[in-house]
């Protein structure tokens, strides 16, 4: 799968569609994995998604294939974060997507959403905390003095092992356990630790919050997903998986992305 330099900086991602060659030309969704993740997950949505759309997964700074630069020569900033995502797009002649944000990176699509609302069709926020507490960076750092030093002592595979014994972390267990550690462990430490620092300092999502999200995580409460207005004027679908469990969230997430270009030109229009 490809690299792209984004501000000097390499970006690895996947790129799949399978949508007919003729016809109009098919929207694009950009899938953004969560905090030590990388674009091998979600590959199981890939199939259904890509006969209908462009399908990018993209590894986020410090993570998989990406490149994870030393913070004296790299603004490991929110602004940077976004202009990389942006001058991608730029560069694969891509005006607008839908932004699939999972977990820290639904943060990122809020601020993506409010900064740059001309380059969103929809914004998918996908078990995403609107910011990040202590208590996570805590619950984070495995009995030690930082998240970030729980990461550089462990390194990101021994991270990930140690976290998945946590009780509410990772649902599935056996085989699934063992694959996602090794992922996990593809990324640089160094990039983990800084992008953890990014996480505590620089990205917080209530920043973009306004009537119209308020309303949406209201109706929310207790439910799997919804679709409402964004301020932006697009789309923004939430899916909850507190109360879901892996199977219903995948089919949730499928089954209303999959529409998502009939429903989002029905709502803008009314």
């Amino acid at each position: 799968m490809p690299d792209i330099v984004t501000l000097g900086q390499k970006t690895h991602y996947k790129d799949d569609c399978f949508a007919p060659p003729y016809g109009p030309k098919p929207q694009t969704i950009l899938i953004q994995h969560g905090f030590g993740r990388n674009s091998n997950f979600w590959w199981e949505f890939v199939p259904a998604l890509s006969a209908k759309y462009r399908v990018i997964r993209r590894d986020a700074r410090g993570h998989g294939e990406s490149s994870a630069p030393d913070r004296s020569t790299y603004d490991w900033g929110l602004d940077t974060m976004l202009k990389e995502i942006i001058d991608m797009l730029d560069q694969l002649g891509i005006d607008k997507v839908h932004f699939l944000g999972e977990s820290t990176s639904g943060m990122l699509g809020m601020a993506l959403a409010a900064k740059y609302p001309e380059r969103l069709y929809s914004l998918i926020i996908c078990s995403s905390p609107t910011y990040l507490p202590p208590a996570a960076s805590t619950f984070f750092s495995m009995g030690m003095a930082s998240w970030q030093e729980a990461i550089r002592t462990l390194g990101s595979e021994g991270w990930a092992r140690a976290l998945s014994k946590l009780p509410g972390t990772v649902a599935a267990g056996g085989d699934f356990v063992e694959w996602w550690a090794k992922e996990v462990g593809r990324s640089p430490a160094y990039g983990l630790e800084q992008y953890a620092t990014f996480l505590e300092n620089d990205l917080d999502g209530r920043k973009y919050q306004d009537s119209y999200f308020d309303s949406c995580a209201n109706a929310l409460y207790g439910c799997s997903c919804a679709v409402q207005p964004y301020a932006v004027k697009s789309l923004m679908l939430v899916i909850k998986s507190r109360c879901m469990n892996r199977s219903r969230a995948r089919k949730s997430c499928l089954s209303t992305v999959q529409d998502m270009r009939s429903t989002s030109t029905r709502r803008l229009r009314s």
